[in-house]
């Protein structure tokens, strides 16, 4: 049966939402590949030229995009920083290069390339590179899996990682500090909370070189409306931790079911002796795992040092370019394969 691509301008959004949805509760299941997420993240960060693209096999849904040009010819999943994921869902319906090849027939103009960015490989399997298809490791990226509860999980730890923990609390009750962490799921609290992250990140190293989350500038609106949006549908939670009345660490998380992401981070700068972010994490995570069915925890942030010390699960993301000519694909390939002579 014959796979056919139907192209849509940006402003139709609306209009596939229940079949963009659909295939993604058939998939990743991930409420950032939503359609209402991608919405959103659109009105902020795009600049109208974006593309929404579904693949039908017969009267199946079988993968959709949102594509952007970003050359002659050259095509890419929109993928603006915010979002930790590109926008593309697929069944193992079609292997991804007929995927991308049906797609460059039909998208305006000759296309020479396109490129999947950011993919996840338990919601697309990585393909085998060949022929007009190349691939390219993206990061390595940490999970927290645990269906047992936070003391089997803590007790799976590291000596260090427990030994430094008790260290940090000691200190900080011996300066007669009370820790305290906030979970903030209510649409009516959110938005505060989102403002009160903006200021404790554009205090530090973010807000000196202008990449910090603001309440008064676009990341600050992008996120205010995303979660606002999100916990009406009781998928968003912000996590604060104090210091006695002083604001020290937040994380925002959007969960579906017992998988939670953590999309940000951020901490107060001026803490020096103890690190609010990673002990906030230890009573979050005790949280998530006792208290809201929680099993599945994703980063989706490059490995660090501290992510080994609270995971052993880790995956490589990647990226997908189809070629529309086979040498340039080959091109693409030719510094791996040198890489491993």
């Amino acid at each position: 049966m014959s796979i056919i691509w139907t192209i849509h301008p940006v402003t139709e959004l609306s209009t596939l939402q229940t079949e963009w949805d659909s295939l993604n509760s058939r998939t990743a299941r991930l409420p950032m590949l939503d359609l209402d997420f991608w919405s959103i993240i659109q009105r902020h960060f795009g600049n109208g030229d974006e593309l929404a693209c579904l693949c039908r096999d017969g009267d199946e849904v079988v993968a959709g995009t949102i594509i952007r040009p970003i050359g002659k010819g050259r095509w890419e999943t929109f993928a603006p920083g915010q979002a930790p994921l590109g926008a593309w869902l697929c069944t193992d319906a079609q292997p991804v290069d007929r995927l991308l090849k049906t797609l460059s027939e039909v998208l305006p103009g000759p296309a020479i390339s396109v490129g999947l960015t950011r993919l996840d490989p338990p919601f697309c399997a990585r393909p085998e590179a060949g022929g007009n298809l190349s691939t390219l490791d993206y990061i390595l990226t940490g999970q927290i899996v645990c269906q047992d509860g936070f003391e089997a999980f803590w007790q799976r730890r590291g000596k260090n990682l427990r030994h430094n923990m008790n260290r940090q609390r000691n200190r900080l009750g011996r300066d007669e500090v009370q820790t305290s962490l906030r979970t903030i799921r209510d649409k009516d609290s959110i938005r505060a909370s989102i403002d009160a992250y903006g200021h404790l990140e554009s205090a530090g190293w973010k807000g000196e070189s202008g990449s910090a989350l603001h309440p008064d500038n676009t990341q600050g609106r992008f996120y205010r409306e995303l979660f606002e949006f999100y916990s009406s549908k009781n998928e968003a939670v912000v996590y604060e931790y104090y210091y006695n009345a002083d604001l020290v660490a937040v994380d925002l998380c959007l969960r579906r079911g017992n998988a939670l992401t953590i999309l940000k981070t951020t901490h107060d700068e001026r803490q020096k002796g103890t690190s609010p972010a990673l002990l906030m994490r230890q009573e979050s995570v005790r949280d998530m795992l006792d208290c809201d069915g929680i099993t599945h925890i994703d980063f989706y942030g490059k490995k660090m040092d501290w992510h080994t010390k609270w995971t052993e699960n880790f995956r490589v993301m990647y990226h997908v370019n189809y070629d529309r000519f086979s040498l340039l694909a080959r091109l693409r390939r030719k510094p791996k394969q040198e890489e491993g002579n």
